[in-house]
């Protein structure tokens, strides 16, 4: 899925018409999760999903945001680019900050995540119960 950047969105931040987007995509998670017969991974998935998006829309550069959700059987793969070639680097927030806890969460909630080589995509995958996820495919180093 492809998600048009508001073209008047500052740096570091998110517009309005941008911050409808975590939402639609927590609604469209849960549903597809369902579809999928794995509802036991929406929770989860819906807060990795709004972690992500929500980076690659303040911290992200061009005109779209990417989005892909797969299931295979071993795991669930997201991948999202925001076309910047920046690595995300996880921020240890101090107890009073409101922000910069969002790679720490996917990394504690997520079997693995990491970067694209370019940067330009940001993935995470949760393991499907019993499964072996040792070699993840398309796995990239974190």
């Amino acid at each position: 899925m492809s998600i048009r950047r508001d073209e008047s969105s500052p740096p570091g931040e998110m517009t309005l018409a941008e911050a409808v987007w975590p939402g639609r995509l927590r609604r469209i998670v849960n549903a597809v999760l369902n579809h999928w017969r794995v509802p036991h991974l929406a929770y989860v998935e819906a807060l990795l999903t709004t972690e992500l998006v929500t980076n690659a829309f303040r911290y992200g550069c061009g005109p779209e945001i990417g989005y892909r959700l797969s299931l295979t059987e071993r795991l669930l793969w997201t991948e999202v680019r925001d076309g910047s070639p920046n690595v995300p680097v996880m921020r240890h927030a101090a107890p009073t900050e409101e922000s910069g806890r969002g790679l720490f969460l996917v990394c504690s909630m997520a079997a693995n995540w990491g970067v694209s080589r370019d940067g330009t995509m940001t993935w995470c995958y949760l393991s499907l119960a019993g499964a072996d996820t040792a070699a993840a495919p398309g796995a990239v180093e974190s």
